[in-house]
């Protein structure tokens, strides 16, 4: 009929993506690189005879702040429904990550054995971040949109 919209046949449209979420990627990619290496901070303050209490302190806090603006991500990522699944796991873990820094941070400075533990608790946590990040970059992939860096190495 005259006056119709032309029909294309064989190509489907793509999804639609928030702006919102589709930045939220892009940060989330970015944030989990700073996760990873904040864990290899902890791994290395580790390995020294006598622990800096204050070094990892400031890790702590560091972590416990990249955790709170990752649970900000998670939840403006989860705006797009074909990353709400992932919105949710990436809260989870941005929370386990707010909580144990507020664990640790609760030891008094001069209590090396409890920063010590509170280091190899956080780094268990951090251990759950590369497993998400790659479902994150998968995710991303499937909608071509380039995410910076590489995935989060565990």
């Amino acid at each position: 009929p005259s006056g119709s919209a032309p029909v294309v046949v064989g190509r489907t449209p793509a999804p639609t993506i928030p702006a919102v979420s589709r930045s939220a990627l892009g940060q989330a990619a970015a944030l989990d690189a700073r996760l990873t290496d904040s864990a290899t901070t902890l791994r290395n303050a580790l390995k020294q005879k006598d622990l800096d209490s204050a070094a990892v302190a400031d890790t702590l806090r560091s972590l416990a702040a990249d955790a709170a603006f990752g649970e900000d991500l998670a939840s403006r990522l989860g705006a797009w429904d074909q990353a709400y699944a992932l919105s949710l796991d990436l809260s989870n873990i941005y929370g386990s990550i707010r909580s144990t820094s507020r664990e640790g941070l609760a030891a008094s400075i001069t209590n090396d054995p409890a920063y010590r533990a509170a280091a190899q608790k956080m780094i268990a946590v951090l251990g759950g971040v590369a497993p998400l990040d790659l479902r994150l970059r998968e995710l991303a992939a499937t909608f071509e949109i380039r995410l910076p860096g590489a995935s989060a190495a565990p």
